[in-house]
């Protein structure tokens, strides 16, 4: 496993977290350990992440799609997301929770995801530490809302160490964790349709 870690990082370093984009061209991802503590929504558009805004992907898919379609052939690739959320209307919460949060929002996570031609590594930081994990299988999930949801439908890609998983299986997991039955995935992709 641990040939297969330093393997993946040493790819990642090398491609430099580049994924193709409409031009053809490579994009080349500064250090995340070196964004600046500033590094905003609009920094994260401009350097092409793929961006997911409460769960809405807003700019990026065309690289997302040809990271998807590269790594399906089993060529490594690199892409970059951020995955960013707020709270939006304050009514939907209890007074005393909305205070409680408020000032942790918007947040925001920056994520670099490489395949290396056998598996997917992920890498990001927090609390100034560098984290690291590593995933055979990337499997795209898509399903109906369920009916207390304010969308129709989802699609997700998610990192997991067993290809046969659904998302019900995966959120029983969530649920029930407290039990044993988590399953340790993660997801990387979630665009809901409204």
């Amino acid at each position: 496993m641990k040939k297969r870690i330093l393997a993946a990082l040493m790819l990642f370093l090398l491609l430099a977290g580049c994924a193709p984009d409409d031009t053809a061209e490579l994009l080349v991802y500064a250090p995340l350990e070196k964004l600046p503590s500033d590094y905003s929504l609009a920094d994260a558009k401009k350097d092409s992440c793929v961006v997911m805004e409460n769960g809405d992907i807003t700019s990026g898919q065309k690289i997302w799609d040809d990271f998807v379609e590269t790594t399906a052939d089993g060529s490594p690739a690199s892409v970059r997301t951020a995955t960013y959320y707020t709270l939006g209307d304050p009514s939907r919460y209890g007074k005393e929770y909305y205070e409680s949060v408020k000032d942790e929002y918007p947040m925001m996570f920056v994520h670099d995801l490489t395949f290396d031609g056998e598996a997917y590594m992920l890498r990001w930081w927090e609390d100034g530490k560098e984290i690291m994990r590593a995933y055979p299988y990337m499997i795209r999930l898509e399903g109906d809302a369920i009916p207390s949801a304010t969308y129709k439908a989802y699609v997700r890609y998610v990192l997991v160490h067993d290809e046969s998983l659904t998302w019900e299986k995966i959120e029983h997991g969530m649920y029930s964790s407290k039990m044993g039955d988590y399953i340790d995935h993660f997801t990387v992709y979630c665009d809901y349709i409204h």
